[in-house]
C-alpha cells in the first residue's frame, strides 16, 4: 500500500479519512481485473466497487447505466441447483396463496397521532380490461372460495376504502394461459401509519457466513 493524495467525501460531504491506496484483483467465474482501490481509515471488512468495475467483471450489463437492449437475468446459482431450492421449498417461493392463508393474529394498523388523518373513501371502481374481465372474476371467486378475502356487507358503512385494480400476471409452464393478479393502491394509508421495527442483519453480512464452498 502506498500513500495517496486523493480525497474521498461522505454522501453528507463529510472527508472519508484514507489510509492509502493500493492494486488488488478482483475475480468472479468469468473475470479477472486489476483495480485501483483507495483504502479508508474506518470502513473494515466492506469494499465499495464502481460500476465501472462492475462492467468489467461482466456483473452489470456493458450498456449500463443505460437500459439493457435485451432482458438481462443475473443468476447466482446454477439452474439445476435453482431448481432443487424450489422444490424443496415450495411453499415458500410461489406466488400462489394456499387455502389455509397466511397463519397468524390478525393484523393491527395503529394510526400515527401526530397529525389529522382524512380517511381515503374511494367510491368510484377502476374499470377492468376487457382482456382480464374473466381472469379477475375467476381470481375473486378463488380468493373469496378460500376465505382470504370477504365481501362487505350491503349494511355496514367503512371509513377506509383504498382502490384496487387488477394486472396481467405473466404465464409460465404451470399456468399456460394468461392469468390476473389483484393489487390494492394502500399509497394514502402508508403516509398515515405507525410502521412496526423488524430488526435484520445487513446483507452482507448475511453473504458473510455463507461458506464459500455453498
Amino acid at each position: 500500500m502506498s500513500r495517496t493524495n486523493s480525497r474521498l467525501t461522505s454522501a453528507s460531504g463529510s472527508d472519508i479519512g484514507l489510509a492509502g491506496e493500493a492494486i488488488i484483483k478482483l475475480r468472479t467465474e468469468r473475470y479477472e481485473i486489476e483495480v485501483d482501490c483507495l483504502v479508508a481509515k474506518g470502513l473494515s471488512s466492506n469494499m465499495l466497487i464502481s460500476w465501472h468495475d462492475l462492467k468489467r467483471l461482466g456483473i452489470l450489463p456493458a450498456s449500463f447505466p443505460e437500459p439493457p437492449e435485451h432482458d438481462y437475468l443475473y443468476s447466482a446459482v446454477e439452474d439445476d441447483c435453482e431448481e432443487k431450492i424450489l422444490d424443496d421449498y415450495p411453499d415458500t417461493l410461489t406466488d400462489e396463496f394456499n387455502s389455509e392463508g397466511i397463519r397468524g393474529p390478525k393484523m393491527k394498523i395503529n394510526l400515527r397521532t401526530d397529525l389529522k388523518v382524512k380517511p381515503l373513501h374511494v367510491t368510484h371502481a377502476r374499470t377492468i380490461p376487457l382482456h382480464l374481465m374473466e381472469p379477475a372474476k375467476k381470481l375473486i371467486d378463488g380468493l373469496l372460495k378460500k376465505g382470504l378475502i370477504s365481501r362487505v356487507p350491503h349494511d355496514v358503512v367503512t371509513e377506509w376504502c383504498s382502490p384496487g385494480h387488477f394486472v396481467p400476471k405473466p404465464p409460465s409452464e404451470s399456468r399456460p394461459e394468461v392469468d390476473a393478479r389483484l393489487v390494492t393502491d394502500f399509497s394514502h394509508l402508508n403516509k398515515v401509519i405507525k410502521r412496526p421495527v423488524h430488526t435484520f442483519e445487513a446483507p452482507c453480512e448475511l453473504l458473510r457466513r455463507i461458506p464459500p464452498a455453498a
